[in-house]
């Protein structure tokens, strides 16, 4: 499965790298990082594989990960499109949201690296939310 991060500020898309570094250094070696949602589109589109995407809800002034989720799912509706946000708004193309400052055994940011270096091979928006019980339902209002 190809995984693809994307975050308005760089530094949290390092401090989910050194996180999942810290797991599976092999897995960061292939998630492609990326503060540029065009970039997000143009990967998405040429993925062969499926392809599963973590971003956040303010990607800048005028778009939204809810918007980015709408864009990618429009030409790709099987990949799976989470949000890792503080303040993530549901959405009818959003399939999962993982609050980035819930607390607990199993807050935001470590099951973000959880889900990450997990095997994710066959995996689909229904049944990440059936392993991963905190993610919630995305288009949920």
């Amino acid at each position: 499965m190809k995984i693809i991060i994307v975050q308005r500020h760089p530094r949290i898309l390092d401090w989910i790298k050194d996180q999942i570094v810290k797991v599976n250094p092999g897995r960061a070696a292939e998630i492609t990082f990326t503060t540029n949602p065009i970039e997000v589109m143009c990967k998405t589109a040429a993925a062969q594989e499926p392809v599963l995407i973590v971003s956040g809800q303010v990607l800048s002034m005028k778009y939204r990960g809810t918007h980015l989720a709408e864009d990618i799912k429009k030409e790709k509706p099987q990949t799976i499109f989470l949000l890792f946000s503080a303040l993530p708004e549901p959405g009818k193309f959003v399939d999962g949201i993982i609050n980035k400052f819930s607390t607990g055994p199993d807050d935001g940011p470590r099951l973000l690296v959880k889900i990450l270096t997990s095997d994710l091979e066959g995996e689909t928006a229904e049944s990440l939310r059936l392993k991963f019980r905190a993610i919630r339902n995305g288009s949920e209002t």
